[in-house]
Order: C-alpha cells, then sequence, then structure tokens
C-alpha cells in the first residue's frame, strides 16, 4: 500500500489527466441521457467499442505506441460514459468510474514504463555504440603502429645492446655510438689487397648522410682508441640504403708496378679489354666493341703503355689492326707494326687508309642489306673486326685541311672521310683509338660535338685543365691533374661514371718484343687482311723492295695478292721475285692451288735495311 500511494503521489499529474477526463465525459454522457434516453448510452458503448477494437489493432499491428495507447484510454473513458448514461448516479455509476479510473491510470502506468524501457535501451545501444567505436579506434591505432614497428624492424631490425664481432668491429661500432649515441645494426669487417673495408648497417635513427659527413669525428675516436691513421679513410654508400662502405687504406695499389699479363686463348672483340686495377684492386676493363676510344695526357705518363696494351688485347681477340702515325719516324706504333695490316705514316698514305675504310664500309653495308641486319656480327658476316690506332691525327688533319699543301691540290678535305667514319663506322665493325697529346676539336671529327662518337675515354696525367675538359666535358668531374704516377690514368665509358684512378699493366720493352712476336705468328695463321694497299713508305722505292716490304707486312701469300699490295703488274712481281729469290722462299700450291711466297730470314734483314734506309 504504501507503494502504491508513493506511486499515485508521484504521479498525480497522471491520476488527474486520467481521472478528470473520465469524469467529464461520464458527467456529459448522463446530462445527454437525461435529454435524449439510453440512445446517448449506447453511442457511447459503442463508440467504447470501437476505440477498444483499434487500440488492439494497433497493438497488433505494432502502430505507434501513442496512438495504441491513446485509443485505450478513449476506449475506457467511453465506457465508463456509457455505463453512467445507462445506470444515472448512484453505486453503479461510482463503481464504473473507479473501474474505469483505474484502467486508465494502469494503462498510463504501463505505457509510462515502456517508454522509460526503450529510452534506457536506446541509451544502452548508444554508449555500447561508443564503446564500440572506441574499441575500433584503438585497434586500428595499435594495427598501424604494429605495421610500423614491423616494417621499421624487418627492414632495419633494432641493434642489440651488446658489441660483438672482432676487435676492429667493435672499435667502429664503439665509434658510431660515441658520436650518435646509438649502435650500429651489423658491422663486418674484411681484409682487402689495400688495408681493409668494413660493411656498417645503421638503425633507423641514423642516415647515411649523417655518416658520411661527419665520419672525420668517427675516425678521430679511431684513431685515439686503436691509432689508425685518419688521412686514410674513404667512406661511400653501399648498396642498401642503410649501409655505408668504409675503406682504410694501409697500401696504395696504384703506386706497385703492375706486370703485363696476357689475357689468354679464347677471346673474342665482344669481351671486354682487361688495363689493369683499381684502388681497390678491383679488374679496370671497358668494352671497345661498336666504340670508339680516345686515348690522351702528357708524355712520360704512360700513354704509349696504354696504346700498346689495348694493341695487344685487340690482335689476341682476332681484330685487324691498322695504324696512322704522322710523328717522325712513327716512334709511337713502330714497335707494334708488325701487328699492323698497314700503317700510314704520312699524308698520302692517310688518305688511302680513310678511301679504304670508306670502301670498306660500303661493302659491309651492302653485306647487312642480304642478311636484313643493322649491326656488324664478323662471325656471321665473315670479315674480321678492324681498329685503327691514330696517333696525333690532328696532325694528319691539319695538313690535310690546308689548301695552300701542294699535296692536296686536287683533293677534298681530309677532315671529310674521317667525320663521316667517326659518325657511321662503328655500326659497320670499324672503329677508332684516337691518341694525342693535346686533345683538340679535330680529333673529335671537326668540333666538341663529335665528343658524343667517342664513347670510351682514357686519359693519363696532363697538365693544362682545359685538356681534360677536351677529353671528359666541362664539370664531369675528372681531372687529370689529380693523376701522378705513369701508368695511373682515368677512364670514362658509359658505364663508368665515377671519376675513379686506375693503374694500367706495364709493358717492358723485351716484353713489347716478345709479344709482339707471339701475337704476329698467331695472326699469320688466321685469314689475311682483305683491305687496302697503302703506298708504300719513303726509301721503297725499287719493285723488288716493294715485294719485299708487301710480304714482310702482309706475310704468306700467292703473287696475286702480291699484284694487288705493290701497285704492280704481273710482269713486274714476276721478274722482281726472280731477282730476289735468295730473299723469298716459295711454298708450291697443292690440289692445283697456286704457290705462295713468303721471306727467308735473310729476307726480314734484307727488309729492315729497307725500312731503315
Amino acid at each position: 500500500m504504501n507503494k502504491l500511494g508513493r506511486a499515485a503521489a508521484s504521479n498525480w499529474p497522471a491520476i488527474a489527466c486520467t481521472v478528470g477526463p473520465s469524469s467529464a465525459v461520464a458527467g456529459l454522457a448522463m446530462h445527454a441521457a437525461g435529454q435524449y434516453g439510453d440512445v446517448v448510452a449506447l453511442g457511447a458503448l459503442g463508440t467504447a467499442g470501437t476505440a477498444g477494437a483499434l487500440a488492439l489493432a494497433s497493438l497488433s499491428k505494432k502502430w505507434s505506441e501513442t496512438f495504441s495507447w491513446a485509443s485505450g484510454a478513449f476506449s475506457l473513458a467511453t465506457l465508463h460514459a456509457g455505463v453512467s448514461a445507462l445506470s444515472g448516479w448512484g453505486w453503479p455509476t461510482l463503481y464504473s468510474w473507479v473501474i474505469s479510473s483505474g484502467l486508465s491510470f494502469a494503462a498510463y502506468l504501463a505505457y509510462r514504463h515502456h517508454t522509460r524501457h526503450d529510452t534506457h535501451h536506446l541509451d544502452k545501444q548508444i554508449k555500447m555504440t561508443k564503446y564500440q567505436t572506441g574499441l575500433v579506434r584503438l585497434e586500428t591505432a595499435q594495427m598501424a603502429l604494429a605495421g610500423k614497428l614491423t616494417a621499421s624492424t624487418t627492414a632495419i631490425p633494432e641493434p642489440a645492446p651488446v658489441l660483438t664481432g672482432t676487435v676492429l668491429e667493435r672499435a667502429i661500432a664503439e665509434a658510431l655510438r660515441t658520436r650518435w649515441k646509438t649502435l650500429p645494426l651489423a658491422v663486418r669487417v674484411a681484409d682487402t689487397p689495400y688495408g681493409w673495408a668494413a660493411s656498417v648497417e645503421l638503425p633507423a635513427t641514423l642516415t647515411r648522410v649523417q655518416v658520411v659527413k661527419n665520419w672525420d669525428s668517427v675516425s678521430s675516436h679511431l684513431a685515439a682508441e686503436r691509432h689508425i691513421r685518419t688521412d686514410k679513410f674513404e667512406v661511400r654508400n653501399g648498396d642498401l640504403p642503410n649501409r655505408v662502405v668504409v675503406h682504410h687504406f694501409d697500401r696504395d695499389l696504384l703506386s706497385d708496378v703492375l706486370p703485363y699479363e696476357p689475357a689468354g686463348p679464347g677471346r673474342t672483340f665482344l669481351d671486354p679489354i682487361l688495363l689493369g686495377i683499381d684502388q681497390y684492386g678491383q679488374a679496370a676493363e671497358f668494352e671497345t666493341a661498336y666504340r670508339h676510344t680516345i686515348i690522351a695526357g702528357s708524355s712520360d705518363f704512360g700513354k704509349s703503355n696504354l696504346v700498346k696494351l689495348v694493341a695487344f688485347r685487340l690482335a689476341e681477340a682476332g681484330a685487324e689492326l691498322y695504324g696512322i702515325d704522322m710523328k717522325s719516324g712513327a716512334p709511337e706504333l713502330r714497335q707494334i707494326e708488325p701487328l699492323l695490316s698497314g700503317l700510314a705514316t704520312n699524308l698520302e698514305q692517310g688518305r688511302a687508309l680513310f678511301e679504304g675504310m670508306l670502301r670498306e664500309m660500303d661493302e659491309r653495308g651492302e653485306i647487312l642489306v642480304e642478311h636484313g641486319d643493322t649491326k656488324w656480327v664478323p662471325e656471321k658476316h665473315g670479315r674480321k673486326p678492324i681498329f685503327v690506332l691514330a696517333d696525333e691525327l690532328a696532325e694528319l688533319v691539319r695538313e690535310g685541311d690546308d689548301k695552300g699543301n701542294p699535296l692536296n691540290e686536287g683533293e677534298g678535305k681530309i677532315s671529310s672521310p674521317l667525320m663521316s667514319l667517326l659518325a657511321r663506322a662503328r655500326a659497320f665493325g670499324i672503329h677508332f683509338v684516337l691518341i694525342t697529346q693535346t686533345p683538340s676539336k679535330v680529333v673529335f671529327g671537326g668540333t666538341t660535338d663529335g665528343r658524343n662518337n667517342v664513347a670510351n675515354r682514357i686519359c693519363v696525367r696532363m697538365n693544362e685543365k682545359h685538356l681534360g675538359t677536351m677529353v671528359f666535358g666541362a664539370d664531369s668531374g675528372y681531372d687529370p691533374k689529380s693523376l701522378h704516377m705513369p701508368g695511373e690514368f682515368l677512364m670514362q665509358t658509359p658505364t663508368l661514371n665515377s671519376p675513379v684512378h686506375y693503374k694500367a699493366q706495364f709493358i717492358s720493352d723485351e716484353t713489347c718484343r716478345m709479344e709482339v712476336t707471339r701475337l704476329a705468328e698467331q695472326m699469320a695463321v688466321g685469314s689475311k687482311p682483305r683491305i687496302m694497299v697503302l703506298p708504300p713508305p719513303t726509301g721503297v722505292e725499287t719493285n723488288q723492295d716493294k715485294v719485299l716490304h708487301a710480304l714482310g707486312k702482309y706475310g704468306r701469300m700467292p703473287r696475286k695478292d702480291i699484284d694487288e699490295a705493290t701497285g704492280l703488274t704481273t710482269d713486274q712481281v714476276r721478274r722482281a721475285l726472280r731477282e730476289i729469290k735468295h730473299l723469298v722462299e716459295c711454298h708450291g700450291g697443292a690440289d692445283g692451288a697456286p704457290p705462295t711466297y713468303s721471306l727467308r730470314p735473310g729476307g726480314r734483314a734484307a727488309l729492315r735495311v729497307v725500312r731503315e734506309g
């Protein structure tokens, strides 16, 4: 009862809203019944039934809850009015009023409870949604953090707090920790021909730029702890984003004499040429196939040695070699003349050489068209690769372009065929190796843009900065003045673009003579050169001397080839052979083949007298 009283006290507005309308409707119904009879009561009872049915339908079909409960309350109120109208004033009316009011109040309380329960349930859902949303956000943040940690630890794991490795490896790690308060992930030191090299993997908090830029402080710590000279370090970026490589030079490999070593059998002109080593002891190689090359530098710093080295490598690969040397006596190329199929030492011979090269290029072009190819392949197309070693080509061009020179009367500029060959000959397997002390535009075909036609650039020391710029281009970082020792050189190729110092293998005079003899015999076994006939050098005037010179230059060959090589008629060659038969050996042809001729040992001595004369 106390609870009921407290409920009634706390809900007096609901009681008033329920009892008041119900009593008012009942009073109006009784008043109307006094005037109109029982019809009013029946109408009120019918209305009560209809409203009740509407309330039940609304509840069963889940219409608006407010509409359902309002229909129910209206049904009770009209029921009260109908009973009151039939019975009039008295106990029956009072009883029906109490019942209807109680039921209306109970319905109201039920509605309030249901509404309060729904509100509470909605509040719980809102709170749960917020809680779940917070969980999702927390999990997302955890996943993102875990992803970052996983990525960083996968690529760059956290360093171990304990120093490990050799004494030197621990010293490097300690030096880095002293400078940056962090340990490297790993330090690996390996002995090298020049000293040692360390590969250092850095943690995520330390970049390569920091280490390379501030290595002096690290080396100072090493010097203090391990007595390591700080001026012998070189630090570079490694092959991974978090790796640096530290080189320490206890020995300068470039100061040693590097003896010459033959390349060995099985080489082709497609194989790279080995010249020597770099400052790390790695092989210094470059490719010559389908590329022109320049070798520049001052005298006495190893330029001639590089020329001989390149010639030996090309001869080993089976290439056909020609030479141009305009200096008196041709000192640069005379030592390797037995390896050359032709050596031009004057303007007339230079013109003949260029004209022969142009003819050969045209013939090779026709062969390429027949095969449907665009690049010369010696093994497929049947002719050897050609290399022209041109020493001081600029002098030849100056003489050949001089209109006042009587030798140029009726001739065009010699630079025209040169520029054509430099621009087009590579695809036909014809290459130039340009050799010069003082690079100029003439060496590159008359313009500095001609450097684009010369892919390989090699240079020993030169004292003038602008000469290095002529070879390598401006702002290339290559400084020939930084070279100090003979045999030390810089090299720039399509695959080598860093100004690294190299040291060439050294060829002594005795080694040169032995290697020329060996390679000349090896080349004589192969096919004879099929190019040009150069005019004989000065001093070769008689027909006998011309035949001796041809046999000395081309080796064993039939009389028909001697006719072509000397420019003599068949009868002239036949008479010359009879007169020098004591110097020439005849080899009878087998199976109907024509006889061939070669020099006896006495003939070689006579040839030297002719050349020296």
